[in-house]
């Protein structure tokens, strides 16, 4: 707070020396009109006035003059112009310091109220646990101060319960004849008890349309909603295995831009207290996937609307680039779409080490042919493939043979 007054009172000096300059500049064009107006007089004033050249000498003095005066306002009314920028800036700037002081005290009033909802949550569980014995000899004198019930768990040890973040990213279904993909997440910020006290929908940009990239931002999204409720302790809920194993370390990274949204998790896991992570089924967050399914939805309705316009680009889901159309591979059989680069090493990878590329997609089998493969594999890869392709041709007859003339007398 110290630092912000300090900030005030530089943004009100500045202020005050921009007023004293703005006053300043008038004062001096102030004196030299005057000095103008001595200086015409005095030269006049040493003429004899029934001199018909003097008059006429007198004219181009006062018209010249009159320039001159005229010059020095024009310099002083673009110091003014500027001057009055300025003064606009700082007022502008004062204004977003009062709106951010604002936000920052309504922030500190929910925070404030969700510590008192989980105070009285914890009271009333305190009652209700409490043996009829003891409630009929000390029920009316039982008290739980807020301020005395925190220093006390603070003293003794005893942590406040955690809040719950239940989050979900999502990313619509591509319809066909369209390569438009819908983003959106859901978020649920809940107290001790389960009841909800925020709840966060945003449509997402359609570059990150990777199911993990979502999941993730989601989590982000809730982990600042949550910090900057004043929350110390929260547990978080996920139905998503691959996210859980990542931020768990069980499994590693793989992807550079997943990388760097789990680093920022991890980043925002350190400014929490307590901080745990629990897989669930999906049925126990399907409130959060309600919320982003709604966004969806809005999205798909609002689309549905206006007038169709042209998408060029698409989200290759292996290197999460959007990459133009023109330079997307459909598989064929299974229609999952990928980028010329990322199919391209992967069918090179297979091939070289000696198998026949399929579908990279997560849980698809469907088999790469040689004809569709020519829009990105080189002439050398290509004939690689077709020996390969040649080769399980003949393995295949070789292993249901096999057994018949292992059988014979």
């Amino acid at each position: 707070m110290d630092d912000a007054e300090e900030l005030d009172h530089v943004v009100s000096d500045q202020h005050r020396e921009f007023m004293a300059a703005r006053s300043a500049e008038s004062d001096l064009d102030l004196a030299f009109r005057l000095q103008m107006e001595e200086a015409m007089a005095a030269s006049l004033a040493l003429l004899p006035s029934s001199s018909a050249s003097a008059s006429a000498a007198a004219a181009p003095s006062s018209s010249s003059a009159v320039a001159i005066a005229g010059k020095g306002e024009g310099d002083g009314g673009d110091l003014v112009f500027v001057l009055g920028l300025q003064a606009l800036e700082l007022e502008r700037f004062r204004q977003e310091r009062k709106d951010s002081e604002e936000t920052q005290a309504e922030r500190r009033r929910v925070a404030d109220d969700l510590r008192r909802r989980a105070h009285d949550g914890r009271f009333a569980h305190d009652i209700l646990m409490m043996p009829d014995e003891e409630w009929d000899e000390f029920g009316d004198d039982f008290e739980r101060p807020m301020g005395r019930a925190r220093a006390r768990a603070r003293g003794d040890g005893e942590a406040e319960e955690p809040f719950r973040l239940y989050f979900k990213g999502m990313a619509s279904a591509k319809e066909e004849g369209s390569s438009v993909i819908f983003g959106a997440i859901g978020v649920a910020v809940c107290d001790p008890r389960d009841n909800l006290v925020l709840k966060i929908q945003k449509p997402m940009p359609a570059e990150a349309t990777s199911r993990e990239m979502l999941e993730t931002k989601a989590l982000i999204e809730g982990l600042n909603a949550a910090i900057s409720l004043g929350i110390k302790r929260i547990n978080v809920f996920s139905d998503y295995k691959v996210l859980y194993n990542h931020l768990t370390g069980k499994w590693i990274v793989r992807q550079r831009k997943v990388a760097n949204t789990i680093n920022q998790v991890s980043l925002l896991q350190r400014k929490f207290e307590g901080y745990r992570m629990f897989l669930l089924p999906r049925n126990h967050v399907k409130y959060v996937f309600k919320f982003a399914k709604d966004v969806i939805d809005s999205q798909i309705t609002k689309k549905a609307d206006v007038s169709p316009s042209k998408n060029t680009k698409e989200t290759c889901i292996i290197c999460l680039e959007a990459t133009d159309s023109s330079e997307m591979f459909a598989v064929n059989g299974c229609s999952h779409h990928f980028c010329f680069s990322c199919m391209k090493q992967h069918a090179e990878v297979k091939l070289l080490h000696g198998m026949l590329p399929s579908c990279p997609h997560d849980g698809c089998n469907m088999k790469l042919n040689v004809e569709s493969s020519r829009k990105f594999l080189s002439p050398k890869l290509l004939e690689i493939m077709t020996q390969r392709i040649k080769e399980e041709s003949i393995l295949q007859p070789r292993k249901s043979i096999a057994p018949t003339q292992s059988a014979r007398p």
